[in-house]
Order: structure tokens, then sequence, then C-alpha cells
């Protein structure tokens, strides 16, 4: 779909086209949302600002400024819709969703016809378009695709209309939610300061959202996934903990704040701008959402658990993580966010315990820590990495962490690819042993290409990699530095090769790897990824000695890429491919990923997931996750039971970790 932004020509038509790329999105859910593409928001005016539309108001930020936020409240914001018709450049250009509805000249006489003095005279179509415009605003949109424009009008107006789930939210105002008094009995003002403080909190962990560093950091605690939120809940639950709050049910006075900051954490849809909050006033509503919060907790104790010696001196979690990315801003932000949000739970109940009052002076006394510059003593090199929900690692698994063949062959599967890199790490070894003793060498090249459909077990392999060159002395750290096209490519001249070098850096004596490598060269002309690849093929040369590159991505599309440049061809030509996993040795996998977490399955539940993972293999595409399918079937599963296990009074040991075929039936129904 097209927006147009007026032109003026003399035509039959109202104005000319300039195009550019738009794509206008709703939700039944909470609110109309933008793509992920930051480049194809909801709306995009001609001065570069992004408008984000929400029931409640309207957050307008500036393209090259994400953070920087301003809320406009929907009062007195009204939306309309009209036809109208623009000239296009020619009948090539014509979207393929526009309506043409005449045609016009270049040079036309006073009452439209072509004039007839000019030989050529081009003919240009007409096109019916869509007019959005919006009051208060001073704002026009013009879509090629006109049904999509009212639909979206039509999205715009219920929103207004719909009082009776959802209350109006304006940031800054004294009462952003309007106070009814009726949930355990709190005060207008112990309200009021509870969603205002939760709202600072969620806009900074949307801005700690957007940061690819911070994110990298997260997803390599947690093998891929970008589990922001268990993290930060984690520390909200350590404070509760610390302060003696029961976080096993919310319905109190404290629990109510909870809830508020925890749905936020946990929004659907995985917007990245603020959330809109629903109306906790309605008791019903109120406890639906305190059982997924309750329920969320469960699940991220093990989460604490995973990291307890990293916070047991009295910081964070997320300390650690600002901690090692060197952000003290982003550090001092969020303990100063932490305090202000327990100094109002503290006060729920108009009295401030000693314990309460200890540990808000010891969040205090590390703000002022990191104020002054001082870190904590937890560093990010200490965080290790968690398997699965954050289990910690048992005696046998870290006594293998110094046998990386050992854990590669204990691998579910990949037969040809553990037989490839046991052959690699043969050649390399007698290679040494041939240096050693004064013998020539063949010429070894240590990168590689890992091919393959996603979930196959890539990235694990190329850590195992690091670690297999890290203990034959190839390289000192053997550590493993994980990146995309996001990493590398910057959006503007001159950075590019700046936060390529500085990725690069990170990997020196390790290995860097690049997922989706393909990427890099399927931007426009103008995009800078062949820059990137410049910039690295540079460093792989002027650091030979310390750095090993392994590109990973679907198949073709990584030949293809080898293939298009001179440079990658001389460099990579170790290529190893990564099948697809079968149902049986998917089930393997979520056997393993039980196992390791502290579940069992019943019977009936677990021949129900394998006939649940044939049927998905049989009807595969070249989407599959593989391992990924089965752990988000697995976290779907013990989401159920979770569900479940909230409606029991007494909750014993067993049945915490068993799974019912109830659980497997739940979550197979929710994903299809």
């Amino acid at each position: 779909m097209s927006m147009a932004i007026n032109n003026e020509r003399k035509s039959a038509a109202k104005y000319t086209v300039d195009r550019k790329s738009a794509k206008f999105e709703k939700s039944n859910y909470h609110f109309v949302r933008p793509t992920k593409n930051i480049d194809q928001v909801i709306m995009v005016s001609r001065v570069s600002e992004n408008y984000y539309i929400y029931p409640g108001f309207i957050v307008k930020t500036k393209v090259n400024e994400p953070i920087n936020f301003e809320i406009i409240p929907l009062d007195g914001v009204s939306m309309s819709y009209t036809n109208t018709r623009f000239i296009e450049s020619g009948y090539e250009t014509v979207p393929k969703d526009a309506t043409i509805v005449g045609h016009t000249y270049q040079y036309v006489n006073k009452n439209g016809a072509p004039d007839a003095r000019y030989a050529n005279n081009p003919k240009f179509p007409i096109c019916l378009y869509g007019e959005i415009t919006i009051s208060k605003l001073s704002l026009e949109y013009h879509l090629s695709k006109t049904d999509v424009g009212q639909e979206f009008v039509n999205a715009f107006r219920s929103f207004q209309k719909s009082k009776e789930t959802i209350n109006k939210l304006v940031v800054g105002q004294t009462n952003p939610i309007e106070f009814k008094g009726n949930i355990f009995g709190i005060t207008e003002m112990y309200y009021n300061s509870v969603i205002k403080e939760s709202i600072s909190f969620s806009r900074f962990f949307n801005v700690l959202q957007s940061d690819t560093t911070i994110i990298n950091v997260v997803k390599s605690i947690f093998k891929g996934h970008e589990l922001l939120n268990m993290i930060v809940l984690s520390d909200i639950v350590i404070m509760c903990d610390r302060m003696e709050y029961n976080t096993s049910t919310l319905k109190s006075k404290e629990g109510f704040a909870i809830v508020v900051l925890g749905g936020l954490l946990f929004s659907k849809d995985g917007d990245k701008s603020i959330l809109t909050i629903p109306s906790f006033n309605d008791m019903t509503y109120f406890v639906e959402i305190s059982k997924i919060v309750e329920n969320l907790m469960i699940i991220v104790r093990k989460v604490i658990n995973g990291l307890k010696n990293y916070h047991n001196n009295g910081s964070f979690i997320m300390s650690s993580i600002f901690d090692g990315c060197q952000r003290n801003d982003y550090k001092l932000k969020y303990l100063n966010l932490l305090y202000r949000f327990f100094s109002i739970v503290a006060k729920a109940d108009n009295t401030i315990t000693e314990n309460e009052k200890l540990w808000l002076e010891k969040l205090m006394a590390l703000a002022k820590e990191t104020k002054k510059g001082e870190k904590t003593n937890i560093k990010i090199e200490e965080v290790e990495e968690i398997s699965g929900w954050g289990n910690k690692k048992t005696n046998v698994e870290q006594e293998n962490q110094r046998n990386p063949l050992e854990i590669l062959n204990a691998l579910i599967g990949l037969a040809s690819v553990k037989n490839e890199i046991n052959n690699l790490s043969n050649f390399v070894k007698i290679q040494r042993v041939r240096e050693e003793r004064g013998m020539k060498t063949s010429n070894v090249s240590y990168h590689c290409v890992f091919t393959g459909n996603p979930g196959t077990g890539k990235t694990t392999v190329a850590r195992i990699v690091a670690e297999i060159y890290q203990q034959l002395g190839v390289l000192k750290k053997g550590h493993l530095v994980e990146t995309d096209r996001s990493g590398l490519v910057a959006e503007y001249v001159g950075q590019t090769a700046h936060k390529t070098n500085a990725i690069i850096d990170s990997a020196l004596d390790g290995v860097l790897f690049i997922d989706e490598a393909y990427t890099l060269v399927q931007g426009s002309q103008n995009d800078y990824g062949m820059e990137a690849i410049a910039t690295l093929l540079k460093r792989m040369e002027d650091d030979r000695d310390r750095l090993v590159v392994i590109l990973a991505g679907y198949t073709k599309e990584m030949e293809d890429f080898i293939n298009s440049n001179s440079g990658l061809q001389s460099r990579f030509n170790r290529y190893i491919k990564f099948p697809d996993y079968s149902s049986d040795e998917l089930m393997q996998i979520f056997m393993f990923i039980l196992k390791n977490n502290d579940f069992e399955a019943s019977e009936e539940a677990l021949r129900k997931v394998h006939l649940f993972i044939d049927d998905a293999v049989k009807h595969k595409d070249s989407k599959f996750g593989n391992g990924r399918f089965v752990r988000n079937l697995f976290e779907k599963i013990i989401t159920q039971q979770a569900n479940r296990l909230t409606a029991e009074t007494a909750i014993t040991n067993e049945l915490l970790s068993k799974i019912e075929l109830s659980d497997v039936e739940s979550a197979i129904g929710a994903n299809s």
C-alpha cells in the first residue's frame, strides 16, 4: 500500500503523487499498532514524526528519536475519511492495490483535454485514493488501498466508543485512570501514584527493549530468547521477597501495584511503545490479570534460582547486565525507578516496617554508588548461560564444559554435523602437532558457513566450535559473540564501519557468529550492508590470528550470498549443513527440556505431544522452527499447567512438576 504526499499539477485530477510505502494495521485487543519495521509505522508525517494510536491517547515520536515521547489525549481528536483522486507518473507506477478511475495528459487545455500543440504529450493514469484527516493534529494521509483507510478510521472511532472495558489514560494528568476505590480499600492517592510510577517504569523498559546491546546480552542468557521482561520481573520478585511481601497471591494493596507493573511488562503483541493499562477498578477483570501475573511469578522464580549467585550481595540481575554493557546511566535510572516504585508500595498500608526501611535504604545506597560511577561486584562475564527457564547447571554439565566434543556428541540428532565438526577438530589437532614439530602444514581456514533452517542448533554448535578452538590453542578466549544485520549496519553514512568494528573488537580471540548473514546484501542501493561486509573482510585479514567468523542462515540464501562476493568466497570454503530434526528427535528434545526443568508428564500427555509433533513435521514448511518449535510448545504447556494450578487450594511439589493431558490439549488448542 502506498501513501501519497501532495504535489500540485494542472490537470483533471486533484494532485500528482509523491508516494512512499505505508502500512496501516489494527489490533482488536488494545490498540491500533504499527508494524515491527520502524520505516512502516502506523502513520508517517512529512516532518518525520510517528503516531501510535491507543484507546485513550496518541504517542507522538520523532523517527530518529524513539526515546522522546509526547502524549496527546484523544479528547477533541476526531478522524474523518473520504475519497480523492491523484495522478500517477505512469501506468507502470500505479500501486497494485489502487483503482484507476480515469486519465489525463502532461499538457492539457482549460477543459482538461490534451493540448494539441505538444507532439510529445504523455498520458497519465488518475487513481482513487482514500483521504484520512485527523483534527487537532492537522494531519492528512492518502492511501492507495481505500478499504484499508475506511477500516482504519472505523477502528479509531470504535476506540472512542469502547469505554466499558478500557478507561482513558493520559500520562501527566492528576487521574490517569478514573478512580472508583473498590479494590482492597486502596486510597485514590495510592492508586494514582502506582499508575504513574508503573507508566514511568514501562517507558524505560521499552527504551531497553530497543537497545540491541542489552537485548543481545539477554538473548545470550536465555538461549536466544528476548526475555528482558523475565529479568525485570525477577528483580521485582527479589525486592518483594526482601521486603517480605506475599507474592503467592496478589489480591492485596501491595499486590495491586505488582499486577499493574507486571501487566505492563508482559503486555500482548510485544509492542515497544507505551502500553495501555486496562481498568483495574473492575474487580472481575483485575482478578483475571492478577492470575496471569501470579502464574508468571511461578515461572520467574526459576530464573531467580538460576542466577541467585548474582544478586545475593544486595544488587539486582539487571545491574550485572548494565555493568557489563558499561551503561551506568541505564543502571542509575533503573535503580531510581525501583526505589520510587517500592517506596510507594511500602506506604500502601500507611506504615513502613523496619525491613521495608532497610531495603529501601540499601536500594538508595546502590543508586548513590552508581551515580558516583562505582560498580557493584556483579560482572556480566560471571552470568552463566542458563538452560531453559533458568535452571542452574548441574555438576555434570559444569564438568562437561571442559570437554566441548563430549557436549557436541551428546546433542540430540545432528549426526552429519557432529561428523563434520569431529573431522574439523581432528584436522586442526594434527596440523597443530605438525606445526609444533617444524613440519609443513596446510593453510587452515577456521571460518565456517552453517546452513539450515531455524532451530536446528546452529548457534549451539557455533558456541561449541568456539570452545574447541580455544581448547586446541587456535583462540585464546574461545567466547562467542552473536550478532545479525542490525548489530552491524547503521542508518547513516559513516556509522556502519564504526558499528561493525565495535562488534568485531568484542569478538577478538573468539568467534563472531553472524546469523542470517545474507540479509547484509538484501537492502536497497543506498543500503550500508556492503560497507559492513567490506569492513568485516578487512578485519578478518588484519586480525586473522585472533578472529574466527561463522556465518549462518538458510542454505540457498547463504550460497547466493557467498557467491556474490569474491572476498567471501576466498575466506569461506567450509560449509556445514544442519538438517531438520525428525519427529522422534524432536520428541527427545521435548523430553530433555521436560526433565531439565523438573517436570514430568503423564503417558497420555506424552502421547498427545508426540502425535502433535508428528503432524507438525509432516506438514512443515521452510519456516518450521525445529527445536525452537519444541521449546515454544513446552512453554505453552507449562503456562497452561500454571493456569490449571491456580484453582488448587493446596499446591504440592508433585502438582507443580506434573504435566497432564489437559495441559497439552489446551496448549495445542492455543497454538492452532
